[in-house]
């Protein structure tokens, strides 16, 4: 099951608000009562009804490498779960070195990691297996690059 973070909303005590983190080809859903919020009339727009019967537009601004999203409601922040501390940052980012060095093949395999980190490092998993689970992507985001580098050269000096 996707991880689930609850969310306070003043006026919603009598309901319990979530928002559940996307997938990797999933954007965010925010859920009440555990079933999904209708949808607003724009993307990442939602319509939450507050216990006085009151509706109001709730937004979810997806990120690219932290999976949770910034929430407004009626353009006021809420605050879903603590920013990612700087070295949560730099570890979940460190494969984006490779678009530097690596070019698209670097890029595309060092943005899959870096969100990949993102996931890893929101979810439930022991601190230590996240770290591990983490470096682990890395280094095969890496050694994928380093294969796929190999294969284009073999195939361009065979020709």
């Amino acid at each position: 099951m996707p991880m689930q973070y609850p969310v306070y909303i003043q006026g919603m005590e009598a309901q319990r608000v979530s928002v559940q983190l996307p997938g990797m080809f999933t954007g965010p859903k925010l859920l009440v009562n555990g079933s999904p919020v209708m949808r607003g009339y724009a993307k990442n727009q939602y319509v939450l009804v507050l216990d006085s019967g009151q509706q109001v537009i709730a937004e979810l601004k997806p990120g690219f490498v932290d999976p949770i999203p910034k929430m407004n409601i009626n353009g006021y922040p809420i605050v879903i779960a603590p920013p990612f501390q700087w070295y949560e940052w730099i570890w979940a980012c460190a494969p984006l070195v490779m678009i530097g060095i690596g070019g698209a093949i670097g890029g595309f395999l060092g943005a899959m990691a870096a969100v990949s980190n993102g996931l890893l490092l929101r979810s439930n998993l022991h601190p230590a297996l996240r770290y591990l689970a983490s470096g682990a992507v890395t280094l095969v985001s890496l050694l994928l690059f380093i294969a796929a580098v190999a294969a284009l050269k073999t195939a361009i000096h065979s020709q």
